[in-house]
């Protein structure tokens, strides 16, 4: 049974030297930011078979719990502003192995390989949670899938956001349609592109865009620290 452990580190120690040789290798502008900060990066995902697993990114993510609608708007609205379809287009991450837990089976450490964006939003976990209640209402009302018609949603919020709104208004639906854009434009307009030091400093929802990346075992946290300085 020693001999077997034995073997067993064995093979774990040239797994892990091979996997902090390959995100030395192909990570290197990652590299950069993360020792910078003094911080790793934490995706949740399901469970990996390996120490090391290099994904390519979907560039055409569909949304768990969010409502498509708003997911194509907010990802037109990346779009003008940043270039690029960050709600689709993105792997995401933060600097919290407790927030990425939340979103996966485990929590994996994350590289991104290569050149890389990102963007994020200072003080929010994800970005999920600047989205008004009344609009997600709203498309759950146009999917059928709340007990809520417009008039209903403008009475509810109407002593606030929908203040002056009138509900019988032939076109109220688009009044509430661009109303919706202006609101998600300008959380989108609190955003910040690159500076990723200073966002893994926080508890931040991360939006990277990159060809590939790599996830990585959270067991080798105490050895990527020890390699990075970290």
């Amino acid at each position: 049974m020693r001999l077997i452990r034995h073997l067993n580190e064995d093979s774990w120690f040239e797994e892990a030297d091979n996997a902090i040789a390959m995100i030395k290798e192909d990570c290197r502008p990652i590299l950069k930011e993360i020792k910078k900060a003094k911080r790793l990066i934490w995706r949740g995902a399901k469970i990996q078979n390996s120490l090391i697993t290099r994904r390519r990114t979907r560039m055409n993510r569909k949304p768990l719990n969010t409502n498509i609608e708003i997911h194509e708007i907010l990802d037109q609205l990346f779009k003008k502003k940043f270039g690029w379809r960050a709600r689709s287009q993105s792997i995401t991450g933060t600097s919290n192995e407790d927030s990425a837990l939340m979103f996966g089976d485990r929590p994996y450490l994350l590289f991104p390989i290569g050149e890389y964006d990102v963007i994020w939003r200072k003080n929010i976990g994800d970005f999920i949670q600047v989205i008004p209640l009344w609009v997600e209402d709203f498309f759950e009302m146009k999917a059928g899938k709340s007990k809520n018609d417009i008039r209903r949603i403008i009475e509810i919020w109407s002593r606030g956001i929908l203040k002056g709104i009138d509900a019988d208004d032939p076109d109220v639906e688009k009044i509430l349609l661009v109303k919706i854009k202006k609101d998600l434009e300008y959380e989108v307009s609190k955003c910040t592109s690159g500076k990723l030091s200073q966002a893994l400093k926080g508890r931040h929802e991360l939006m990277f865009k990159c060809k590939e990346y790599y996830l990585v075992e959270g067991n080798m946290q105490e050895a990527l620290e020890a390699e990075f300085n970290l």
